[in-house]
């Protein structure tokens, strides 16, 4: 075999696999559970070599072994020394990573710094404060656990990330500036990248354009996004490989065209690349597409062979290497299952079926087949980071993705002539207007996506797909027959939907949401719902739109707002996709139902008769039921 045909693939597969597989189990343990972990994997690969290869299983036993005691030593270490500041009072100093304003002269501050010998991020409220990107800040304030809670899933998004503590409202120390940053300079032209698209576009469009370039999402209204969601075209949003693609490619044709040297253009190519990585605010999802492009260029300069899955491998090993945490990243894992999905199960799948078979349609069921098996790939990820799974993904990607590339090309264009040439945006409004409506239009269908926030829906979808994987791998390849399981294992997804709405259709579900003093009460009975603000200004209005998506819920049938406030219902609608509904604001009480399903909820919260209804009690992120009859428990 000629050094330009060498596969780089196999070891690192095997080794990557293992290494990952060790590390995402760990990551559900505690130091002691990772020891166990390890001594069950070392006595599992002692028997294993009796039967098997004996040195292929020392690898995978060597390999995942490592991974549950990289993370057992985290635990051990890091993780325990910053959460031992737990509730204390510190003097912390920090270079700015993120500065908000938050209005009312309130500031939020992101400082990266050293907490106990470990680097780690921490978020501080603050006064009027003059601080920048890079600039470093002493302060002093009390800390504390980042915990999940009914308002905010803060823990599952920060630990993640590494972030661990959160500060109280701080006194500021000292501020001194960071000096000149290469990185300072970028993040200034995306901020002024993002003002020319919003200020050009102003509205959803520009909104949208300005979300999928740059991966702020501030401008865009909660109701759009969760369209968007539902139709399956969330993932736009996610800056990661699509985008890199789109502007890498892009350069690489323009360098073709000068016709520079492979080393010339790897350097230049590998440039853009890192620059586009601060650009886009140094998320997980872009760094991983970002290493695995330049193991791409460098296979080119080395005269390899690419392969995808061992990119994949080694991008999430490298980026776990010295932050084991981040293995549990929404973004890295819902990047690397999509780049996964794309650039090695869809072909795969692709040739099994044998579209050219399809005749004069061949092209549409090769097209329909690739974005089928992404959605049914990626749905284990899907179950475990959303409220709602879209069923018509692997349409609307079909069919919308030239649109998307289109308009993502379009606001590229006006990125790379530093916004002097905007009449392309004009453009990719356009495209984007007729985007946003299809993805309305597509999300208002009653069965466009389903909520997952039951067990036993998670349960039976997670027992399908991991049925269907397990055949695959003792199948040892992809074939028709796996396809086949594949594809019923989505179905099976969908029917336990179906007969978890049917049994649940006539349950009256009553959920209360509470904290810090702020209550909202959603009244479920089949697709419908009712809301009532029982206390506070509205903060809880985003928990409780989680609340409904999750709940499969498609129609609100009134809104009471007891606490007489004018911004609970504004908020609601800006996270929920309300449509028409009756409005009550003020009042001493609402009453539902008639004879044995009678209920009064009032501002001292809900008064309950006897009755043959089910409810649930979210308080402070702990869920609390009480089962009045025989109705079925959601949960």
């Amino acid at each position: 075999m000629t050094t330009a045909n060498r596969p780089m693939i196999r070891k690192t597969v095997t080794v990557g696999t293992a290494y990952v597989s060790g590390l995402f189990i760990a990551s559900w343990a505690g130091a002691a559970q990772c020891c166990v972990i390890m001594f069950a994997a070392a006595g599992v690969g002692f028997v294993a070599a009796h039967f098997f290869d004996e040195r292929y299983c020392f690898v995978i036993t060597l390999a995942f072994v490592f991974a549950s005691g990289l993370y057992a030593s985290y635990l051990a270490n890091e993780y325990r020394t910053i959460t031992a500041y737990d509730g204390s009072e510190i003097v912390f100093t920090g270079k700015v990573r993120e500065a908000d304003y938050l209005g009312d002269s309130m500031y939020s501050l992101t400082l990266r710094g050293d907490v106990g010998g470990y680097a780690t991020d921490i978020s501080f409220y603050t006064g009027d404060i003059d601080a920048q990107y890079g600039d470093t800040v002493t302060l002093q304030a009390k800390v504390a656990l980042i915990t999940d809670s009914v308002k905010y899933q803060s823990e599952k998004y920060s630990a993640p990330k590494g972030q661990l503590l959160q500060g109280e409202y701080a006194k500021v120390l000292k501020v001194s500036g960071g000096g000149f940053s290469l990185a300072k300079v970028i993040l200034a032209y995306r901020d002024r990248v993002f003002d020319i698209i919003t200020e050009t576009l102003p509205g959803d469009e520009g909104a949208f354009l300005a979300a999928m370039l740059c991966g702020d999402k501030s401008q865009l209204d909660g109701g759009l996004q969760t369209a968007l969601y539902r139709a399956g075209i969330g993932h736009i949003f996610s800056v990661s490989g699509m985008h890199l693609v789109v502007i890498a490619f892009a350069l690489m044709w323009l360098l073709d065209a000068i016709r520079l040297g492979s080393r010339v253009k790897f350097a230049v190519t590998e440039t853009v690349i890192i620059m586009f990585v601060v650009f886009a605010g140094g998320s997980v999802s872009v760094i991983r597409a970002a290493l695995m492009m330049s193991i791409m260029n460098l296979a080119k300069i080395f005269n390899r062979r690419y392969d995808c899955l061992t990119a994949i491998l080694i991008s999430v090993m490298i980026m776990t290497a010295a932050k084991p945490y981040a293995i549990r990243s929404s973004s890295l894992l819902l990047s690397a299952g999509g780049a996964f999905s794309f650039g090695v199960a869809a072909p795969k799948a692709v040739r099994a079926v044998k579209t050219y078979r399809f005749g004069a349609f061949s092209a549409l069921a090769k097209s329909f087949m690739f974005v089928a098996t992404v959605s049914v790939v990626t749905l284990p990820l899907n179950i475990m980071f959303f409220d709602e799974v879209s069923l018509v993904a692997a349409v609307t990607n079909m069919l919308l993705a030239p649109l998307f590339t289109l308009s993502l090309t379009l606001a590229a264009a006006v990125m790379f002539t530093g916004g002097f040439i905007t009449f392309p945006l004009y453009v990719a409004g356009a495209v984007a207007k007729k985007l946003i409506g299809i993805s309305r239009f597509l999300a208002s269908l009653p069965f466009s996506s389903v909520g997952i926030g039951y067990k036993s829906v998670k349960t039976a979808a997670l027992l399908c797909w991991a049925f269907a994987a397990l055949f695959i791998i003792f199948r040892r390849k992809i074939d028709k027959y796996s396809v086949a399981a594949a594809a019923l294992s989505f179905v099976c997804f969908v029917l336990a939907c179906a007969v978890n709405y049917i049994m649940l259709k006539d349950v009256l579900r009553i959920y209360s949401i509470k904290y810090r003093g702020s209550e909202m009460a959603v009244v479920v009975l089949g697709g419908e719902c009712a809301v009532v603000n029982i206390s506070g200004e509205g903060e809880l209005t985003q928990s409780a739109a989680r609340l409904c998506n999750s709940k499969d819920v498609r129609k609100v049938t009134g809104f009471y707002d007891l606490e007489d406030t004018t911004t609970a219902y504004p908020q609601f609608a800006e996270y929920f996709m309300v449509g028409k509904t009756d409005v009550t604001i003020g009042g001493e009480s609402v009453t539902f139902g008639s004879g044995s399903q009678c209920f009064t909820i009032d501002k001292d919260g809900i008064a309950l008769d006897s009755g043959a209804y089910v409810i649930y009690v979210y308080e402070d992120g702990e869920t609390v039921y009480r089962r009045l009859s025989d109705g079925f428990s959601d949960e």
